[in-house]
């Protein structure tokens, strides 16, 4: 071989074996990576439920029944999804069409606003049948609805008028308005804090509504046109898509004020946020796609390219999954985020394991709530079996737990859940709530108080978990005439999983 093509021939092996060990180099490191972190996980594509030649519009999910309810357009009726299988298990006819979808996870009612019949329909999610139609009164066609599950009461826009009609959903009455214009805007109800936020995109605002009296007390400046508004009420952060400015405005609920905003895709369309694992996820309406960011510390984590435009979202916390409609593909997307039990995962659950002690009118004893204190002479805590209709859980292991026996006398038990943790690396979010209030602590520190037995209520762990022996204490009430109640559960993870 002539020397010049012989050098040729060197300098481009070189390139080669150099290029192919940069690769080699690439395929060791990610597979380093992935053996280091296992549980790295990003959204991904399940089958989604066709509705066949009907556009899907606006919808709602149940955590408790793993159902999602999603509107079908062009039937018209309301579907319900069932997401063990992702089916659709019935249809319930509806008429119009429908600018909002909200529940009463209690009831497992589904309240879907019809537009320009000013009505809305009143879906039973149990029988899944119509269970009755209100009249929304003022002569305007109406928007986007919210359900108070301190009050009970419905909150829904009239687009044509600068107001908010206040409803009690049980007869149809008129209760007030709210004198707001919230043209084709938005509302989220953070039930912990008693807040109403409407989002006004002509006004480019967020409004903020104590519900315990109905008053404003906070008007928040947005930018320009924003859509749609989500809250976690674990950590009191909302969220609205300000859809002109391409970005996510994060509020904080304890000062309303604008906390920081974050880039997002072209066109945010719709947020929903799961205050289990604290990740946001936004729909975009241009870029045709959903974005995860994890709300700790604003990261995006993943994006997901769908065929079609996504309109709403819904998601199931347990299951970490996400639904996406569509009014052009003609359905409703699926989208699963990490496993609902990582491999590293602490499970937190009301269970047998639980030490109760009952007070009978007596006063606490000292440092109960604390990691030290021996509660040897406490019995187990036991399942409440006296109903006759069970009350909903989250998912199918913790249980709705109180002292032995079955009395509907006043009365008030303290409980107590030890754990142990490998490491201070852990996060995650308490769900509990209890029939009649309780107080929550963890460590000995005060977390927060429940109201309602309805409402549902979330707190951050985070900040006091510690490394080894930890305690959950509860001093729970309950009043005469019913049967006490405590349920929580709680998912904690390493931080690094992602």
């Amino acid at each position: 071989m002539h020397p010049r093509w012989l050098g040729v021939s060197i300098t481009l092996f070189a390139l080669f074996s150099s290029l192919l060990g940069f690769r080699l180099y690439e395929s060791l490191l990610a597979a380093r990576l992935a053996a280091s972190n296992p549980t790295i996980f990003s959204l991904r594509l399940l089958s989604p439920v066709s509705f066949g030649t009907s556009r899907a519009g606006v919808l709602t999910a149940n955590p408790y029944t793993n159902q999602i309810f999603a509107a079908q357009e062009d039937v018209p009726a309301l579907a319900s999804i069932d997401a063990q299988t992702n089916v659709i298990a019935a249809t319930i006819p509806l008429r119009g069409y429908h600018t909002g979808m909200t529940i009463d996870l209690l009831k497992n009612e589904i309240y879907v606003a019809q537009e320009f019949s000013q009505t809305v329909r009143v879906i039973d999610g149990t029988r899944l049948n119509l269970a009755r139609e209100l009249a929304v009164p003022g002569g305007s066609p109406i928007g986007e609805l919210a359900f108070d599950s301190n009050t009970a009461f419905l909150y829904v826009i009239q687009n044509d008028i600068p107001s908010i009609a206040i409803l009690n959903p049980f007869n149809g009455e008129l209760v007030g308005t709210l004198p707001f214009n919230a043209h084709y805007g938005d509302l989220a109800i953070n039930p912990q804090t008693q807040r109403l936020y409407v989002v006004s995109p002509l006004e480019n605002k967020l409004t903020v509504v104590d519900t315990a009296s109905n008053t404003r007390i906070a008007t928040i400046p947005l930018g320009n046109d924003p859509t749609r508004v989500a809250v976690n009420p674990a950590t009191n952060r909302i969220y609205v898509t300000v859809s002109a400015d391409n970005v996510l405005a994060v509020i904080d609920g304890a000062t309303n004020a604008l906390a920081e905003t974050i880039p997002v895709g072209d066109g945010p369309v719709d947020v929903a946020v799961n205050p289990l694992t604290n990740r946001i996820y936004v729909a975009h309406l241009e870029s045709k796609d959903v974005l995860v960011i994890d709300g700790n510390d604003r990261r995006v984590l993943s994006r997901v390219t769908l065929e079609t435009q996504p309109g709403w979202l819904a998601l199931l916390p347990a299951l970490n999954r996400v639904y996406a409609s569509t009014d052009v593909g003609h359905g409703v997307f699926v989208l699963q985020d990490f496993p609902a039990s990582a491999g590293d995962e602490i499970s937190l659950e009301s269970d047998a394991n639980t030490r109760v002690m009952d007070l009978q009118n007596g006063a606490p004893p000292a440092n109960w709530q604390q990691v030290n204190f021996d509660d040897a002479l406490w019995s187990s805590a036991a399942p409440i079996e006296c109903l006759a209709v069970p009350r909903q859980r989250l998912n199918t292991k913790a249980l709705w737990i109180w002292a032995p026996g079955c009395s509907q006398y006043a009365q008030t038990v303290l409980l107590r859940k030890t754990f142990e943790l490998p490491s201070r690396n852990f996060q995650g979010v308490l769900y509990p709530r209890a029939d009649d209030t309780a107080q929550v602590h963890l460590n000995g520190e005060l977390l927060g108080a429940t109201q309602h037995w309805t409402t549902e209520y979330w707190y951050d762990l985070t900040p006091r978990l510690r490394a080894g022996k930890n305690v959950l204490a509860i001093q729970a009430w309950n009043g005469e005439g019913g049967y006490g109640g405590v349920l929580f559960r709680a998912a904690l993870r390493a931080a690094n999983v992602r």
